[in-house]
Order: structure tokens, then C-alpha cells, then sequence
């Protein structure tokens, strides 16, 4: 039997899973600061709803921090053509990540959370376990109504 043949990273596609992995803790340290911006003391949300969305973020952030972790491994050539398929690979995913940093430098909450619902969409094509991600984004923008308007986007802090 001949041997088993490979497909290793090239350094463009090291390059590219270690952009996604940035992308993805970035992602997850607005994802945080959202949590603590619609459940904290200032926040008009009902208790019993934070109560929800930290258990869902709980959850969600858990299987992040996976997929994170993964990215310091490497990827598999089905799963780097899987994200190539998503649109998260190579230049889609500059492209994505440039979005991102123009929304966080506009300061546009809502706009950053809408585009991250779309990313984690695309995500959990490749990382099923991800849709949990975006069901938490979900959750935040159904009860949209008790979120802090766009200019308070400040209390976040700094995500880059």
C-alpha cells in the first residue's frame, strides 16, 4: 500500500488560520463586552432575560474558545476548503476582517453584531458547534428594544 499522502499548510493558509483565529478573538471580546452591556446594572433588560443570555453566552462562548484553540493547530485541507466555500479564507477573510475594524472604528453596535449573526452563519458551516454563537447573537438582537443605542457603543471599551 503506498504511502498515505498529505496535504499540509502552506504558509498562506498558516497565514489564514491564524487571521481567522485573530478574527475570531476579536469577535468574541465584543461578544463578551456585548453581554456586559445589555446585562449590566445600567441595563433596562428584565432580570430572568439576563439570566438567559448569559447562560446562552455561557455556552456559546465555550464553543468559541474551541474553535479558537483549534486554530493554533492547524486545519485539515476539507476544512480549509470548507472555509474557503464559507467565504472565511484567504482574501474573503482580510475582506471580512476589514469590514469588522471599520464597524468597531465607527463605532456601530448594532451594525457589528448584525455583521457577526451573518459571519457565525457562514462559521457554522464549517463548525457546527458555532451555531450557538450565532443564536446568542440572535438572542441579543431580538431584544434589541433595552440595547444601548449606537453612540453608547463607547462603554464597550477598546476591542481591537
Amino acid at each position: 500500500m503506498p504511502p498515505r499522502k498529505h496535504n499540509p499548510e502552506s504558509d498562506a493558509d498558516s497565514a489564514s488560520r491564524l487571521r481567522l483565529r485573530d478574527f475570531l478573538i476579536k469577535a468574541r471580546r465584543l461578544l463578551e463586552a456585548t453581554l456586559r452591556s445589555v446585562t449590566g446594572e445600567r441595563s433596562s433588560l428584565p432580570g430572568d432575560a439576563k439570566t438567559s443570555l448569559s447562560i446562552l453566552w455561557k455556552d456559546a462562548d465555550a464553543k468559541l474558545q474551541g474553535v479558537i484553540q483549534s486554530q493554533e493547530i492547524g486545519n485539515p485541507k476539507w476544512r480549509r476548503d470548507a472555509l474557503s466555500d464559507a467565504g472565511m479564507f484567504g482574501e474573503e477573510l482580510r475582506a471580512k476582517d476589514r469590514i469588522l475594524e471599520f464597524i468597531l472604528e465607527e463605532k456601530r453596535f448594532l451594525a457589528a453584531l448584525r455583521f457577526l449573526a451573518s459571519v457565525f452563519g457562514s462559521l457554522s458551516k464549517v463548525f457546527p458547534m458555532l451555531s450557538a454563537v450565532k443564536e446568542f447573537i440572535d438572542a441579543v438582537l431580538c431584544v434589541r428594544d433595552w440595547l444601548p443605542s449606537d453612540p453608547e457603543f463607547t462603554t464597550l471599551g477598546n476591542l481591537s
